[in-house]
């Protein structure tokens, strides 16, 4: 299991990582990343570990055990903010060396009975100094500084409330589901001034999966315009007047050409 890397026409370059493993270097479940400077800090949720990797030559650097399960992860300015689930705090704030610094973020009330329901990105407003959290299943952009003050929330176009998290019991055993609704918030992400963020809205009887993205700006939250995507896309990425989705289905990673407009 290794982070693969690709030039922006789909040259491949090399790899990050050790593999697959407990090891120094090595993954079980890497779910986001991101750089700060010359390095690269990827987070593994079943370790539940901070992974840092010199960005120049790809060596494996430094791992910060955490007591927590760390679900995404962006840099603002020197600082890393980490979004935890199960944690009456969502966000959780690092130095380069991994020491928490801060803790804040109660968005709805009883977050530990509705975790899976506080799903979602997190986007870097490095010229505000703050961040974007853009709930999955929720229709709103909450921007904090990393003090923890609450700057200003945009609600979204579609206008949806956080939902409560499925609970399941069987005898003794209790579960909480993550919540299916039709329409999601896929991806987050930002270029130059915009900030984009893919929806996919599903028919749960047809199976089928339509994709759309609404474009923000990324200081203000002010909505701007929408297009439809030609795929139904698990990942999204925006860069260079180019447009990059990870397919559904197959996985496959296909570029697009952005029009002006875009």
């Amino acid at each position: 299991m290794k982070i693969k890397r690709f030039t922006l026409n789909g040259k491949f370059v090399d790899t990050i990582g050790n593999g697959k493993g407990k090891g120094p270097g090595e993954f079980i479940q890497y779910l986001d990343f991101c750089f700060s400077g010359d390095s690269m800090h990827v987070i593994d949720g079943r370790k539940q570990m901070l992974i840092q990797f010199n960005a120049n030559n790809n060596t494996y650097l430094h791992s910060f055990k955490m007591k927590f399960r760390p679900m995404r992860i962006t840099s603002v300015g020197n600082k890393l903010v980490v979004l935890s689930l199960g944690k009456r705090k969502l966000f959780k704030i690092f130095d380069q060396n991994g020491n928490k610094v801060n803790q804040f973020g109660k968005l709805i009330e009883d977050p530990l009975q509705n975790s899976l329901s506080l799903q979602g990105n997190l986007v870097s407003v490095n010229s505000l100094n703050e961040f974007i959290f853009a709930p999955r299943f929720a229709s709103y952009l909450f921007y904090y500084n990393l003090k923890g003050d609450q700057q200003k929330v945009i609600q979204t176009i579609d206008k949806k409330s956080f939902p409560t998290s499925p609970h399941k019991s069987s005898g003794d055993v209790k579960t909480i589901s993550s919540p299916r609704p039709d329409l999601t918030i896929e991806s987050a992400v930002k270029d130059g001034n915009r900030l984009y963020l893919q929806y996919l809205k599903r028919n749960q009887e047809m199976d089928t999966r339509k994709a759309f993205v609404d474009v923000h700006n990324l200081q203000t939250g002010k909505y701007l315009f929408s297009f439809r995507l030609p795929i139904a896309s698990r990942i999204m990425l925006v860069t260079h007047k180019r447009l990059y989705l990870v397919s559904y289905n197959d996985a496959k990673l296909l570029a697009f050409k952005m029009n002006s407009r875009n």
